[in-house]
C-alpha cells in the first residue's frame, strides 16, 4: 500500500475509535461526582462508614445540580462541557477518548 492510504486509514480509524469513545452527558455526571467525591474526602478527611456515607451523598447532590446546569458542545470526536454554576466563572471540561480535561 501507498503511504497515502496507510495515512488515511490510519487517520479514519482514530475517528472511528474517538468518536466510539466521546463521552456522553451521563459519563460526565459520573466523573463530576467522583472529582467532588474526592475533593470533600480531602477538605473534610473524616473517616469511617458515616464520613463516606457523607461524602457520597454531597457528592451525588452536587453532580446533579452541576449536570443541570451543564451545557455539552458535541463535535463527534469530542465534546466540550461547560458547567455554570451561579456567579461563579463557568468552568469548562474537554471530554475526549472517554476522558475529562479541565479547560481551566
Amino acid at each position: 500500500m501507498s503511504r497515502n492510504v496507510v495515512l488515511v486509514l490510519l487517520v479514519l480509524i482514530l475517528g472511528i475509535v474517538l468518536a466510539i469513545t466521546n463521552p456522553s452527558p451521563e459519563d460526565f455526571k459520573n466523573y463530576l461526582k467522583e472529582k467532588i467525591y474526592k475533593e470533600y474526602k480531602e477538605e473534610q478527611q473524616s473517616g469511617g462508614i458515616l464520613g463516606n456515607l457523607l461524602a457520597k451523598g454531597v457528592a451525588g447532590i452536587a453532580a446533579e445540580l452541576a449536570s443541570i446546569t451543564t451545557q455539552r458542545s458535541n463535535y463527534y470526536l469530542f465534546s466540550i462541557y461547560t458547567v455554570q454554576m451561579d456567579t461563579s466563572k463557568p468552568r469548562r471540561y474537554l471530554g475526549v477518548a472517554g476522558q475529562f480535561i479541565s479547560l481551566n
